[in-house]
């Protein structure tokens, strides 16, 4: 029995994961199960006295001959082969800050927005910041955490709400009339509310030292000159048994075609538009020291 996990964060290949593992499991079929978040985790942090306590959860309720759960963006500050013994190997969807931010803005400003939980988003900036979780992050992956406050103080100052309407209408009414505030407001809510980056270089840096156990895969691994290798490494990192790859490469092809087609987490703005708001984001001083960061995390550790 191997138990292996797969991490993604939001835009980071939530789908892609899972349409993966379907594919995988219509050719190896009950020697494949799978569960999402069986291995959550709770961090108590009491800043000032500098004691950190973890309470995770560890549950191994399958028992196939290949084990794999799913974990969507956790908070794990630890090493994560330490903690979870019975865990044999990992998979780490990563991407770049950018682009994944870049996904996050165009995705979510649709008309209408393609998640109901969009729609959810509390007007109220001040809840999008749990100083306790930011100050830990931004200490252990290496960011000045007076960003935090200067942010969260920027943001109530610069952005003004009709509070009698969603902050998804809001963010739209705003796209509308000043593309650059929109993008940088939901970015600012993307960084410090989710926190699915800042998470994603905290398990990178943090787990560097299994890095043979770990295989880190971005979207560009999945272009079409790399699709092949990467499933190829991704069938020989797993499984012991032999794979026909070419069925897992075309069914994944096919996949794109068809979300392509029907217009299912995909974005149609081009290379142009995309380097716009790109832009946009570099010249954010803030967002910029984040994200180069982030990138450099990525160069080292990925």
């Amino acid at each position: 029995m191997k138990n292996y996990l797969i991490i993604y964060h939001h835009k980071t290949g939530c789908v892609l994961s899972k349409k993966l593992i379907i594919i995988y499991q219509l050719i190896l079929k009950e020697k494949i199960s799978t569960i999402i978040n069986s291995f959550n985790n709770k961090i108590n942090f009491d800043y000032l006295n500098n004691i950190i306590k973890i309470k995770y959860t560890e549950k191994y309720l399958l028992k196939s001959k290949y084990n794999i759960y799913y974990q969507s963006s956790p908070l794990y500050s630890f090493n994560i082969f330490n903690v979870f013994k019975k865990i044999d190997k990992l998979v780490h969807f990563i991407r770049d800050p950018y682009e994944q931010s870049i996904s996050n803005f165009i995705y979510h400003t649709q008309i209408p927005s393609p998640e109901e939980w969009f729609y959810e988003i509390n007007c109220n900036t001040d809840t999008w910041f749990d100083n306790n979780k930011l100050y830990l992050l931004f200490d252990l992956i290496g960011l000045n955490r007076k960003m935090i406050d200067k942010t969260k103080s920027n943001i109530k100052h610069i952005y003004k709400f009709n509070q009698r309407k969603s902050y998804y209408l809001n963010l739209i009414k705003l796209k509308e009339t000043n593309l650059e505030d929109a993008l940088i407001l939901e970015t600012f809510r993307f960084i410090f509310s989710s926190s699915h980056m800042l998470k994603m270089a905290l398990i990178l840096k943090k787990n560097y030292k299994f890095k043979y156990r770990i295989l880190n895969l971005s979207f560009n691994d999945f272009k079409d000159d790399k699709i092949e290798n990467t499933v190829q490494k991704i069938s020989s990192y797993f499984f012991q048994e032999k794979i026909n790859n070419k069925i897992i490469v075309n069914k994944l092809k096919k996949s794109n075609e068809n979300k392509k087609k029907k217009g299912i987490h995909v974005n149609n703005k081009s290379n142009e538009y995309k380097n716009k708001l790109k832009n946009i984001l570099k010249n954010n001083i803030i967002i910029n020291k984040i994200f180069t960061k982030i990138q450099d995390i990525i160069a080292e550790y990925a």
